[in-house]
């Protein structure tokens, strides 16, 4: 799972777009707002930090086909987009 998300890009091309460093931190964009926090992986979930702006640890299922992601929490889609390798 860590590989799956290391050194790549994730993002919906419209509103969010995060780019997940080997080093376990990421940073990115959200409506136009610089993001950033700390990543893992835990018991076969992605678990990030916020720390920019300030927020909870969430943990999040990880559904894959493809290069199109869905992160689920209590099996409902949070989030959804595309995987590509950091530029």
């Amino acid at each position: 799972m860590r590989g799956l998300f290391k050194e790549k890009e994730f993002g919906d091309g419209v509103h969010f777009a995060y780019q997940f460093k080997a080093d376990g931190t990421f940073t990115g964009t959200e409506m136009s707002r610089r993001v950033s926090g700390s990543w893992r992986v835990a018991k076969d979930e992605l678990c990030w930090r916020w720390e920019r702006p300030r927020g909870p640890d969430e943990c999040y299922e990880v559904q894959q086909d493809g290069p199109h992601v869905r992160l689920l929490i209590n099996g409902s889609e949070a989030w959804y987009g595309t995987l590509e390798p950091l530029r």
